[in-house]
């Protein structure tokens, strides 16, 4: 299992876009993909609902987490999509 840190920067949080691009891009994946937040909730990363649901906001950090046997392609690209997606808004 390998996992990042990333810290929210959108003024938004996570909201439809960034949520439908994470999830988009997981779902190429065969790894098991989640987050960490909110003192150790966990949110399945191929899922916009589960996503959406975890209700992050701009300053909050996640602990982004893929598990299987493409996870070191997997953690850096939705980590990625993330990142990209959370700089369009600004």
């Amino acid at each position: 299992m390998l996992s990042k840190s990333i810290k929210i920067t959108n003024a938004h949080g996570i909201h439809l876009r960034p949520a439908s691009k994470m999830s988009d891009c997981a779902m190429a994946y065969d790894s098991s993909i989640s987050f960490i937040y909110a003192n150790g909730k966990e949110a399945n990363v191929k899922s916009v609902i589960s996503i959406l649901a975890s209700g992050l906001k701009m300053g909050d950090t996640i602990e982004l987490r893929a598990d299987g046997p493409d996870e070191e392609e997997a953690l850096k690209e939705v980590s990625r999509a993330l990142i990209d997606s959370m700089n369009m808004d600004d």
